[in-house]
């Protein structure tokens, strides 16, 4: 296992809250944790890095660790440094945090820009294929 520890809390950005109110409604998701869960195994399921993160404007979204991995915080933490050693990069040297967030926030842009994720059952069946 890397040396890096995993961050303390998940800060979503402006942009990153608007899309999960937008996901929430569609999909009667109540928690954005959850919502938050679903977005990085969307991610890290692309194989290619995600893109930087346009900071600009306020977030008022941030969650502690333990919320957003409901106890399970070691597992996603293993995943995304097995996802960075096949990519080819080094964990030890890679900013795995800021990592996290950005695959966070491009799976909250793909859910949220997927109009076959319109209710909770047709969500669950696109991500199940």
């Amino acid at each position: 296992m890397t040396s890096a520890t995993t961050p303390k809390a998940l800060r979503i950005t402006g942009r990153g809250r608007d899309q999960l109110i937008q996901i929430k409604r569609k999909t009667g998701i109540e928690n954005w944790n959850v919502i938050c869960r679903w977005a990085f195994g969307q991610s890290i399921q692309e194989g290619t890095l995600p893109p930087k993160l346009d900071e600009s404007g306020d977030s008022s979204v941030e969650m502690s660790w333990d919320v957003f991995s409901g106890g399970t915080g070691a597992a996603y933490w293993e995943v995304l440094v097995e996802w960075v050693i096949a990519m080819g990069l080094d964990p030890e040297t890679e900013p795995l945090a800021d990592l996290f967030r950005r695959h966070i926030h491009r799976g909250i842009s793909a859910m949220a820009g997927r109009p076959e994720y319109s209710n909770l059952t047709k969500l669950v069946e696109a991500i199940s294929e």
